[in-house]
């Protein structure tokens, strides 16, 4: 495997001109999802980030705007002044802001003057690592670039709820037992079970989330595993990024 060190997550993600980008799995996506959007709308951008869902409501600095349910016109004026607004259909009383239909991503990017859209399409309540239910991810078919999410800080922690979401069903999917321990393998598996569910005329690219320089290593492993010729590890808090590329023999 061959490492390519980026600061940059367009760089890192190889992000090309007018993408719709949906994360799933776990360990980091709203923190990926904000600041991708934050790296692009510096560069002059203008992006939407939404999901199809369920979100907390954008804290301070995560996002320009928050619009609920926004028109076209709205959200065409809005996107004239802020480069990044974020956009949700409702937003409950506990907090929580209420995603949209994928066909609205689909006509958002039709219709709009967008350069970026980035879609959270899966929840994983916090956790590290989580399975897809049959129901989940709930994708927009215009993804082009699909990226499947897992915390690398996972890896030693028992298998339980506490720690995974979904945990029944990594357990099914990896042959584990509860409260055994997540290893490599279990990763990897989940994974490939979320490559599997990757959108016609999407690239994939896995993102392995909170990694240091300590613990690439792990996260090389994990690639060398998968049946992909890329990967990208690093951790969104700290701003570093590896490419792990296959080598071809």
């Amino acid at each position: 495997m061959r490492l390519l060190f980026s600061s940059r997550l367009t760089e890192a993600l190889r992000l090309q001109p007018r993408e719709v980008v949906t994360l799933v799995g776990g360990g980091g996506k709203t923190s990926l999802m904000y600041a991708l959007a934050r790296e692009l709308a510096a560069n002059r951008k203008k992006v939407i980030t939404t999901t199809t869902t369920k979100i907390w409501v954008p804290l301070y600095g995560e996002t320009s705007k928050l619009l609920v349910g926004p028109n076209l016109e709205t959200l065409e004026k809005e996107l004239a002044t802020d480069k990044h607004v974020t956009c949700v259909s409702s937003v409950s009383g506990e907090g929580k802001a209420v995603g949209v239909k994928p066909s609205t991503v689909e006509l958002w990017m039709r219709k709009l003057n967008v350069d970026y859209i980035i879609v959270e399409a899966d929840g994983a309540r916090g956790k590290p690592l989580k399975a897809p239910a049959p129901h989940e991810p709930v994708i927009p078919r215009n993804t082009t670039l699909y990226i499947p999410m897992v915390g690398i800080d996972v890896l030693g922690k028992t298998l339980s709820e506490e720690n995974v979401h979904r945990v029944k069903l990594v357990a099914e999917i990896s042959g584990r037992k509860l409260g055994e321990t997540v290893t490599l393998d279990v990763v990897a598996k989940v994974l490939e079970v979320y490559l599997r569910l990757n959108p016609e005329n999407a690239r994939p690219t896995v993102f392995i989330n909170k990694v240091t320089a300590s613990s690439l290593k792990k996260a090389e492993a994990i690639a060398k595993l998968l049946d992909v010729e890329e990967a990208v590890a690093g951790s969104v808090a700290e701003g570093r990024f590896w490419r792990i590329i296959r080598e071809k023999t």
